[in-house]
Formats: structure tokens, sequence, C-alpha cells
């Protein structure tokens, strides 16, 4: 397998942002629709679906399955969430306003540069990469 250089870069990246950040690896997740591979390579764990499925000439079923994924994480454990961003790939309408719904940004939120990358999981164009957090779920949303 051949990784670009500055994409393995960037998981070394990301991987010492998740330390410096105090990120639980067994407590705390990452919501990265398009990005599963880095979540994985990083050693943490995605909140809702790691990877993407779709039905085809329905562009909007991506967010229809993130969003079911995400409903089943409701009640689970989690400490923290986490965004890792794409900024040729923002996440859909639909999974940002269930994320809106059941999470609030931490008072010690920050937006970190975390390198270069694929836009998506199927576009190796590079594209800055950010991880955006800490949230919490939102206390009426736990079980």
């Amino acid at each position: 397998m051949s990784v670009r250089q500055e994409f393995a870069d960037s998981v070394d990246s990301l991987i010492s942002t998740l330390e410096k950040v105090g990120f639980d690896f067994e407590k705390d997740r990452i919501v990265a629709s398009y990005l599963a591979g880095y979540v994985c390579a990083s050693g943490a764990k995605t909140l809702g679906n790691p990877f993407q499925f779709y039905f085809e000439g329905m562009p909007e079923s991506f967010d229809m399955f993130s969003c079911a994924f995400l409903k089943l994480e409701l009640g689970k454990n989690i400490r923290k969430v986490y965004l890792l961003l794409s900024e040729k790939e923002p996440l859909g309408k639909s999974v940002q306003n269930m994320l809106h719904k059941f999470l609030t940004a931490d008072r010690k939120f920050k937006s970190l540069y975390i390198g270069i990358g694929p836009s998506n999981t199927m576009i190796e164009d590079g594209s800055k990469l950010y991880l955006m957090g800490p949230y919490t779920f939102n206390k009426n949303t736990q079980r």
C-alpha cells in the first residue's frame, strides 16, 4: 500500500493533536463522515458510521445513513465528540442539523489545523483538514 507523504504526515498530526487535547481513545469519538480512514489510522473511534453508504442516484442518501447511525449512538457512555473535517467537503445539512440538536460546543472548543489530506475517501486531491471540538452531548439527548 502506498500513502502520499503529506497524507501520512496529517495522520501523524491527528494522533499528536488528539494526545495534546486529552482525547480519551475509549470514551471520546470523532465524526468524520468522509474521512473514516483517518479515524481508523489514528486508533480513535467514530461517532456514527465510519464509512459512507449511498444509493446510486440519491446523493442525499449519504446523510440519511449518517443520521441513522448517529441516532444509534445516543445513550452510550461517550465523553466528548470531535469533528474531523475537510475544508472542501462539508458535512451534509441533515447531519449538521442533527449534531447541533444533540451536541453543545465545550467551553474549550477549538478548531485545529491537522494538515493536508484528501477531500473525502473517494477524491485524493489535497484539502486542509481540521479537528474541531470538543463537543458534549446535551443532557436531554442521553438516555
